[in-house]
C-alpha cells in the first residue's frame, strides 16, 4: 500500500470516529469462534466484525477500495484509537463537559436513526408501493419507440461499403461485431429499444423514418462518425415493470414518508422557536434530503 492511500485511509478513519461510535461501543463477544481476534491492546481484542464495522463506516469513496485491500490499514487505525481512548479514560476525558455533550448528541442521532428507519419501513408497505406504481401506468403516455442495430464507422467510404456488403447478402450483427467501432459492437450493433428524441438528432431522425425491416441506404453522420441503420421492429412504449422502478419508488416515498412522519409529531407537540412563534414547516427539499440516496447508473442512450 503506498504512502499516498494510506494518509488517505488515515483521514477517512480519523473522520468516521464519530459516525460509527455507535457501532464500535462494545467489544465483541470473545467467545465467538466465527469472529476471529485480529489484534489485540493492552490484552483487549480487536475482532474481525470490529474492523468491518469500522470500514463500513467508512465514507463512500473510501469503500471504493475492497476491504481486504486495506485490511492491515484498518487495523492500525483501531489499535490507535483504542490507546487513544484509553489515554482519554485514564485522564478522566469521560468527566468532562465536552465529553457529555458529545455523547447526548451522538445519544439523540442514534435515537433518531434507529426510530425513522423503523418507522418508515413499517410504513413502506407493499400495498403503497403498489399505489404508487399504479400512479405511474395511470399518467404514462404512450410514445412511439423502435429497435434498431447500427454499424459506426470512421469514414463515408467505410460506410458506403459496409452498405454494398449488405446489399450482397451480408449479416447486418455479423458486420457489426467485425467492423462496428461503436461499444454496442460486441453485441451485434443492438442498441435496444428507444423512443424518438433518445439519440443524437441525425441519427434519431432517420431511423424513425425507415420502415421495420430496413436498413439505411445512404450513410447516416453524426459526430460520433458514420453509421448504417437496421430497424428491427416498431411499437408503443409502455410502462417499466414495477421490479425495475420500485427502487425509485421506495427513493421518493422515504421522503414522503419522513414527511408525514414529522408532520404527525408536530401535531401533539409544543415548539417553540426564538421569539416564542410557532416554529414553520421545513420546505420539503429539506425535509427529504436526509433520506435521499445517490443515483446511479448510465447508459449507451444518446450516443450510438
Amino acid at each position: 500500500m503506498n504512502a499516498p492511500l494510506k494518509a488517505i485511509l488515515l483521514i477517512g478513519a480519523v473522520l468516521a470516529v464519530a459516525a460509527c461510535e455507535d457501532k464500535l461501543a462494545s467489544t465483541p463477544d470473545i467467545s465467538d469462534p466465527n469472529d476471529p481476534v485480529v489484534a489485540r491492546v493492552n490484552g483487549e481484542p480487536i475482532r474481525e466484525s470490529e474492523v468491518t464495522s469500522f470500514y463500513e463506516a467508512l465514507p463512500p469513496d473510501f469503500r471504493q477500495i475492497p476491504q481486504a485491500l486495506v485490511q492491515e490499514q484498518l487495523i492500525e487505525r483501531l489499535v490507535e484509537r483504542k490507546l487513544v481512548a484509553a489515554a482519554a479514560v485514564e485522564a478522566g476525558v469521560q468527566e468532562t463537559d465536552a465529553f457529555k455533550k458529545r455523547m447526548a448528541e451522538q445519544r439523540e442521532n442514534v435515537l433518531q436513526e434507529i426510530y425513522l428507519n423503523e418507522a418508515i419501513e413499517d410504513r413502506m408497505t407493499e400495498d403503497r408501493i403498489a399505489t404508487a406504481y399504479d400512479a405511474i401506468v395511470a399518467d404514462f403516455e404512450p410514445s412511439p419507440e423502435i429497435k434498431a442495430r447500427h454499424i459506426l464507422v470512421d469514414t463515408e467510404e467505410e460506410a458506403v461499403a459496409v452498405i454494398a456488403e449488405l446489399d450482397a447478402g451480408a449479416d447486418f450483427a455479423e458486420l457489426a461485431a467485425e467492423k462496428s467501432i461503436g461499444p454496442s459492437a460486441e453485441r451485434g450493433g443492438d442498441l435496444g429499444y428507444f423512443t424518438d428524441g433518445t439519440m443524437v438528432e441525425p441519427f434519431s431522425n432517420a431511423a424513425f423514418a425507415m420502415q421495420p425491416g430496413s436498413y439505411s441506404k445512404e450513410p447516416v453522420q453524426t459526430e460520433f462518425g458514420y453509421h448504417v441503420i437496421l430497424v428491427e421492429e416498431s411499437r408503443d412504449s409502455s410502462p417499466a415493470p414495477l421490479e425495475e422502478v420500485e427502487p425509485e419508488i421506495r427513493r421518493r416515498e422515504t421522503g414522503t414518508i419522513y414527511s408525514e412522519i414529522i408532520a404527525d409529531l408536530r401535531k401533539d407537540a409544543e415548539i417553540e422557536i426564538g421569539n416564542g412563534e410557532a416554529a414553520p414547516s421545513m420546505p420539503p427539499a429539506l425535509e427529504e434530503a436526509p433520506m435521499q440516496s445517490e443515483e446511479e447508473a448510465g447508459t449507451e442512450t444518446g450516443a450510438p
